[in-house]
């Protein structure tokens, strides 16, 4: 039985903007489609507290290492902030801005280690107070390290996870499913990716109108990429996901209107 290839959606019209000191890259789409990738990862009621000016309110979380925590706030009295703390105070990671225009705070963080860590949330440069919401995730990994080498984990069947893949600028590649939905084996469906600063990928528009459209986990900045994936149909409570990720062979087009051709050397997909 061939290998299964589940593919993220390759982004093509893109448009630059700041974050938090972070550039990040993102399509010419409009918010609302943004925010609506973001539901797939980041759902959920919020958790609601009243925020003293100058104090920060917290909750705690045992993670192990590789866990990826999703979180953000929402205030209509205040300018909200959070950050991660770990069980010795000190802060790993803080966001106020998810991205130009929208003043509620988005993090994505990956835990090193296994311990007891918190989300607190306060008031951007401590100024007032008042009532908060934060909801969080928390997600299992599996990490794709390197081209070529299937990597294998277990996985509940009842929550989502995510594949961490590594990716440098301009690196375009392809996920691999093996073995899904045989005996010990889970089935699971792509939902979004996810760039390194926590914000989703957008279907890029361009590709909408090709036939067949152009797909392919592709990286516009270095760093850490991350694919959304769905356990179901299963009717076990675990299984194993087995995957790999495969680098695209890059083939040059030159001249207007010609026919190209492209031989995949080794059953590398050719784009």
């Amino acid at each position: 039985m061939s290998p299964i290839i589940a593919l993220a959606p390759l982004c093509l019209a893109v448009t630059t903007v700041q974050q938090s000191g972070e550039q990040g890259i993102y399509q010419r789409s409009s918010i609302q489609q943004i925010e609506s990738r973001l539901g797939m990862y980041l759902n959920g009621e919020g958790n609601q507290a009243m925020l003293t000016a100058g104090e920060s309110v917290e909750w705690t979380l045992k993670l192990h290492a590789g866990n990826v925590v999703v979180a953000d706030a929402e205030s209509a009295a205040f300018d909200p902030a959070l950050q991660i703390v770990d069980s010795s105070g000190k802060v790993l990671d803080y966001n106020d801005d998810r991205y130009p225009g929208d003043q509620r705070p988005l993090l994505f963080w990956r835990c090193g280690k296994d311990g007891d860590y918190k989300i607190a949330a306060l008031s951007y440069k401590n100024k007032t107070g008042g009532q908060v919401s934060v909801r969080y995730n928390i997600y299992e990994t599996l990490d794709v390290l390197e081209a070529g080498k299937f990597e294998q984990k277990s996985f509940s069947t009842t929550k989502p996870f995510l594949l961490r893949v590594p990716m440098q600028a301009g690196q375009v590649m392809d996920i691999v499913s093996d073995k899904m939905g045989r005996p010990g084996f889970i089935n699971y469906q792509f939902r979004t990716t996810i760039y390194p600063n926590g914000l989703p990928e957008i279907s890029a528009a361009f590709s909408e109108h090709l036939r067949p459209a152009i797909n392919g986990l592709f990286a516009p900045l270095d760093g850490n990429y991350y694919v959304l994936y769905q356990p179901n149909a299963n009717r076990v409570d675990s299984g194993n996901v087995r995957v790999m990720a495969r680098d695209f062979a890059p083939k040059t087009l030159r001249g207007h209107g010609e026919t190209q051709t492209a031989k995949s050397p080794g059953g590398t997909p050719a784009l």
